[in-house]
């Protein structure tokens, strides 16, 4: 099959949610931009089968109509909903948003009946006077309640997207239509002020909005100027500082960037940017690696980098049953990311059995296969580029023996989840009411209250050690209120060990702080091992990354084991009930 072109002006408009679907799900395509007298030309021509770009050139045919056009690139890039029930809440959504362009169409095109199709002329003038009196009634009155409508709407969805936990082909448009509307592009004279009663559709904006971590690792390695935002801004669309700064601050975090003025790539950074992965999914690889519990971070930094293999049934009694199997199966690993772990290696047993076998357990859990196929072909890949770059061997499954010798210690592999997503973490606390009833909260770093995210296992869990445990999450969304998504239970120790920068206190001795939280040892020696333990994990990660090929095997081995031993005696200890 030829690659496919998308042909559309080069502005954000009705193409933009087309080229980010593609963009997203890595689909190969030629973005041709072009002007209006090409357009014209085309329209000339016969190319243009209803006289309009956006068109699609695919396979010798040439296909138009946006909705469809985006509707094709959602399938593709598996971004438009599997469940009938949710494809009828894409579709509404696309269908809002396109009601709502079209009341903007008298002052877009400044006619009352749209353009000319051939001269591109306004086919009724809109008066100057009349044009005043339309943009007054869609900034006070049309606009504000259309998108306080479309907010409702998502507050109902339970979840940080129109459709719940995974984002969609509604959601992309939602943000190209929310970002023109908040930066006054999109039609002169629309104020900003339309969507100031929406928090939850700003809120979705910005969370579709990429942010431009491996960007920025990128022109690092290319060594472009002594700070990314300054060759940045010399982009014809330049991103945002802040957003720079923030994805700078992010992989500082990491380690995969000096906290110097300079900005250095570390050791670690130039092999996320070797990386066609998100950098915290990149650096969970090579921790895998490191960490010899490869197989189990590979279905992880799979399902991380596309949707939930779990989906919701048209059929609610059904769905509470297949959420009732998940927690009865998976439910005592307090973790997502576990979960579909036991999930993914389920239905891989049962698909080398029969077809049938596999369907049954979709059925049973709730599971898309489509989903769970992408996931092992996303496997694949990231091996493949293991073993080229030496984190792996060659010709084997899940990267050969000596990297998945500790595959199935899942304390190990929580550790690998919190090198990951550090600092992505609120803490675990007890509150009691009035009346002396207890009960669990769990607040982030930034002191937010939040709670997981109701599709997550943890949603119900009630028996967490309060003050010891602490919950890794992969994404915080705050709709009606601030909720977390794909989050794994973890103690102290993986974040002593696996965390931000570790320091003892000069004051309190057994006081230890990892990026500004403090830790109590039992005492001074204790605290002294945990930084001595750090130092050493540290110390294999630069020989790893200096010479990723070179078997650590013998040197790691003790270290692990130590680590295992402290990770067991510590879930010994807490009331929770991970295993």
């Amino acid at each position: 099959m030829a690659r496919p072109t998308l042909v559309y002006l080069d502005v954000k408009a009705m193409a933009e949610p087309i080229r980010l679907a593609l963009f997203i799900g890595k689909v190969e395509f030629e973005d041709k931009r072009v002007t209006y007298d090409e357009i014209s030309k085309m329209g000339t021509q016969g190319k243009l089968p209803f006289g309009q770009v956006p068109v699609l050139q695919l396979d010798g045919e040439t296909f138009a109509q946006t909705q469809a056009l985006l509707r094709w690139a959602g399938r593709k890039a598996n971004l438009y909903p599997e469940n009938l029930q949710l494809q009828l809440r894409c579709d509404a959504v696309e269908e809002a948003l396109v009601d709502m362009k079209k009341v903007l169409g008298p002052c877009w095109y400044n006619s009352v009946l749209g353009r000319d199709p051939v001269t591109k002329q306004p086919l009724v003038q809109l008066p100057d006077s009349m044009r005043e009196e339309v943009l007054q009634s869609l900034n006070n009155i049309v606009l504000p309640a259309r998108f306080q409508q479309l907010e409702k709407f998502l507050a109902a969805s339970g979840g940080p997207y129109f459709c719940g936990d995974q984002m969609t082909i509604c959601d992309l448009s939602m943000y190209v239509f929310a970002a023109g509307i908040l930066d006054g592009t999109f039609v002169p004279g629309i104020e900003p002020r339309v969507m100031d009663a929406c928090p939850g559709l700003k809120a979705l904006a910005e969370r579709v909005e990429s942010h431009p971590r491996e960007l920025v690792l990128q022109l690092r390695l290319l060594d472009l100027g002594d700070h990314p935002g300054d060759f940045l801004r010399l982009a014809p669309e330049p991103p945002a500082l802040e957003a720079v700064e923030r994805a700078i601050r992010s992989l500082v975090a990491i380690g995969a960037l000096e906290s110097s003025s300079k900005l250095g790539l570390t050791p670690l950074g130039f092999h996320l940017a070797h990386m066609p992965v998100d950098a915290r999914i990149g650096k969970m690889l090579v921790y895998g690696s490191l960490c010899q519990c490869l197989a189990p971070i590979l279905t992880i930094a799979a399902c991380l980098s596309q949707k939930s293999p779990f989906v919701r049934s048209f059929n609610r009694t059904k769905e509470e049953l297949q959420v009732t199997e998940r927690q009865g199966a998976w439910g005592y690993l307090s973790s997502d990311q576990l979960a579909i772990v036991k999930a993914f290696d389920k239905y891989q047993e049962q698909k080398s059995v029969s077809r049938d076998a596999a369907w049954e357990v979709c059925d049973r859990f709730g599971l898309s296969a489509s989903t769970l196929d992408d996931m092992a072909q996303l496997r694949r890949q990231f091996l493949r580029h293991l073993t080229e770059t030496g984190f792996a061997l060659e010709e084997t499954e899940d990267g050969g023996e000596q990297v998945n010798i500790h595959k199935k210690n899942m304390s190990l592999v929580r550790c690998v989840l919190c090198a990951g997503l550090f600092p992505s973490v609120a803490q675990v606390q007890k509150q009691s009411n009035s009346r002396g009833i207890s009960y669990q909260i769990f607040v982030s770093r930034q002191n937010e209250r939040c709670t997981p995210h109701p599709s997550s296992l943890n949603f119900k869990a009630q028996d967490f050690a309060a003050n010891h445990g602490w919950l890794l999450f992969h994404d915080k969304v705050k709709t009606t209120q601030i909720y977390l998504h794909d989050t794994t239970l973890i103690g102290a120790i993986p974040l002593l060990l696996f965390g931000g920068e570790l320091k003892i206190s000069r004051k309190e001795r057994k006081c230890v702080t990892v990026d500004g939280m403090t830790f109590e040892a039992k005492d001074e020696k204790s605290a002294v091992l945990f930084k001595e333990l750090r130092r050493e994990l540290d110390r294999l990660l630069l020989l790893k990354v200096a010479n990723p090929s070179e078997d650590l095997a013998s040197s790691a081995e003790p270290l692990l084991l130590t680590v295992s031993k402290l990770l067991q005696w510590e879930e010994r200890g807490a009331s929770g009930k991970r295993q």
